[in-house]
């Protein structure tokens, strides 16, 4: 509001009086704090667990706010991180990839139509959601006491 209150006053070329911003900086100081629940970012930071968004255009953020509303209870005991990149197509839309620890699990080229986007971002969840399972349960087997030797023939 004290940009708009200079800048009209510059456009006027009349002056501001000191109680107009004055004014204006109790009204940006008046503002109500939101409240944030930092413990669930804790738990999240704690648990290495990140979504990163790499996109560029509509299209692309469209992708990721489907794909992070979709993904957010989402808990598994591994620590990973899932990389929604895009790389914009001149006329065709965008090429979308998601990646879960530097593995390209899904990649597609998306026009800008919703409801495409919107099919293939929950599509991309449950693809992204069955790796991590997977991966889980490769880690866990090759853990076991079956495959662990002194190394000795």
């Amino acid at each position: 509001m004290l940009a708009l209150l200079t800048v009209s006053g510059f456009l006027n070329f009349g002056r501001i009086s000191v109680e107009d911003i004055v004014d204006a900086i109790e009204d940006l100081y008046s503002i109500e704090s939101t409240t944030i629940d930092f413990e669930q970012y804790d738990q999240d930071y704690e648990s290495g667990n990140f979504i990163v968004d790499e996109t560029q255009t509509k299209i692309g953020k469209d992708f990721y706010e489907v794909f992070f509303n979709n993904w957010t209870n989402v808990k598994y005991e591994e620590s990973f991180s899932v990389t929604i990149s895009e790389k914009p197509l001149p006329q065709l839309g965008s090429r979308v990839s998601v990646l879960v620890n530097d593995f390209n699990i899904f990649e597609i080229d998306l026009p800008a139509k919703y409801d495409i986007i919107e099919e293939m971002a929950l599509y991309a969840v449950e693809s992204a959601k069955q790796f991590v399972v997977n991966y889980e349960q490769i880690q866990k087997d090759l853990e076991g006491s079956d495959l662990k030797g002194t190394g000795i023939f």
